[in-house]
């Protein structure tokens, strides 16, 4: 299976680029079965899904899914007002607060806002104010 998503993968990008990846695991009738990511990638993207991989696919029987997310763009929010123009049909968002993080995918089921999400978000999770918001699109590669 690691061997599958790697040649998918780098038809595109090249071993040893340093990318953020997601990777989402679902099992027969498409249910999420796992997920991870690296963000502020240090590693390669070959690095990153083998680690990625270890943790969270190798050990899961049920993944019959992989879809592979290679962040394009991102930038980091530091108005509250820059997430209002932003459609939820397009764009990833992602908060990180020293190792934890919560993200949200494009046109995701009854996400209409993405400023109420984020106040879910940190309301359920007591972030501070030093929480980064980052917004993203990426190429999402269905591997099987």
């Amino acid at each position: 299976m690691l061997e599958k998503i790697k040649k998918i993968v780098f038809q595109k990008y090249a071993k040893t680029d340093c990318k953020w990846v997601f990777i989402s695991a679902f099992s027969d009738n498409w249910q999420v079965a796992a997920s991870a990511w690296a963000l502020y990638a240090d590693k390669s993207l070959e690095d990153a899904l083998d680690t990625i991989y270890r943790w969270v696919i190798e050990k899961n029987s049920v993944v019959s899914h992989i879809v592979v997310d290679i962040v394009l763009e991102y930038k980091e929010i530091m108005d509250m007002s820059e997430i209002q123009s932003l459609s939820v049909k397009e764009y990833w968002v992602a908060i990180v607060e020293g190792n934890k993080s919560w993200a949200i995918l494009p046109d995701t089921k009854g996400v209409s806002d993405f400023a109420q999400w984020i106040k879910l978000v940190s309301e359920k999770n007591w972030l501070s104010w030093n929480a980064k918001i980052l917004v993203f699109k990426t190429d999402r590669m269905v591997i099987f």
